[in-house]
């Protein structure tokens, strides 16, 4: 069954229309995506999502040099089909702390869902929003840009947001849920999980946010990006109690496939745990981690 990316009508091209169909593919039928396909991250998502095959012509036709178009887009088959079953749950996944457009290349290359961006001055991962905004622009449109922001206003994150094209916002400080519900655009909450949690701490945010991000809670007025795990279990009554969650804190290639049995979050937060340092992810641990979270490992 092949799913066509192009809307014939208008001749629009959107991958969306792959990732929102694969679920209705039996898994004994070879799906094929069809359009759109230019490069080794798209092909990996769709690989990913349950797609056998691929379907690519005009990339191929308008390319200086076809043969080396083809190669790139064979790095994306490189790596087996993830192990989940079509339509199973599968496991979202943001590289946070995007500094650099290599490093972003590097994200969506190894099928990241999502590139965090860090607007805490106070943050060694911290960019300005010129420079969000022109490693935003080198992104591929199925990729989301997410802003993070500590105890922002709403009209602070909204003049962030426009000026660099964001599609959602992370607000990882004390913000209630009034300034979550007035966030301009899709709104991830950050809740810091440590001794003397209280899930309702969390599920107050529950209908005013998109997501709950669940972080380790460290001394200090670091909100996140430490590199350590908190006790999972003190957070199923969340997991239980609301729609969509995402797992942070510490995740590693070593240890996100049993963050993942664990918890079983709708998706997970990376950021420290795949770098060589602060701000600078190395490419072989981003591969590693989204192979753990893959079942490639």
């Amino acid at each position: 069954i092949g799913v066509n990316n192009r809307n014939l009508s208008t001749l629009a091209v959107d991958l969306q229309t792959s990732l929102d169909l694969i679920e209705h593919i039996p898994d004994d039928v070879i799906a094929v995506a069809e359009s759109g396909l230019r490069g080794p991250g798209e092909i990996r998502r769709l690989r990913d999502a349950g797609f056998d095959a691929f379907l690519v012509g005009e990339h191929l036709m308008l390319a200086d040099d076809p043969g080396a178009a083809l190669e790139q887009l064979m790095e994306g088959c490189a790596v087996p089909r993830s192990s989940a079953p079509r339509g199973s749950g599968r496991v979202t996944v943001k590289i946070c702390g995007i500094t650099t457009a290599e490093d972003a290349q590097v994200a969506v290359a190894a099928g990241a869902d999502a590139v965090g961006f860090v607007f805490w001055p106070k943050s060694p991962r911290a960019v300005d929003a010129a420079t969000a905004r022109a490693i935003a622009a080198t992104l591929p449109p199925f990729v989301l840009r997410v802003g993070v922001f500590v105890d922002a206003t709403p009209e602070e994150m909204r003049g962030v947001a426009d000026e660099v094209g964001l599609d959602v916002v992370q607000l990882h400080g004390s913000e209630p849920p009034e300034v979550v519900a007035r966030a301009p655009r899709r709104a991830v909450k950050a809740v810091r999980v440590g001794p003397g949690f209280r899930p309702e701490d969390a599920l107050r945010y529950d209908g005013t946010a998109a997501a709950l991000l669940l972080d380790t809670r460290v001394d200090g007025d670091a909100p996140g990006g430490t590199g350590r795990t908190f006790d999972w279990s003190l957070i199923r009554p969340v997991r239980e109690g609301t729609s969509y969650v995402l797992l942070a804190g510490g995740l590693t290639a070593e240890n996100v496939g049993e963050a993942i049995a664990t918890v079983r979050p709708d998706g997970v937060d990376v950021s420290s745990g795949v770098e060589s340092a602060p701000g600078k992810k190395d490419p072989a641990k981003v591969r590693a981690f989204m192979d753990a979270v893959r079942g490639r490992r």
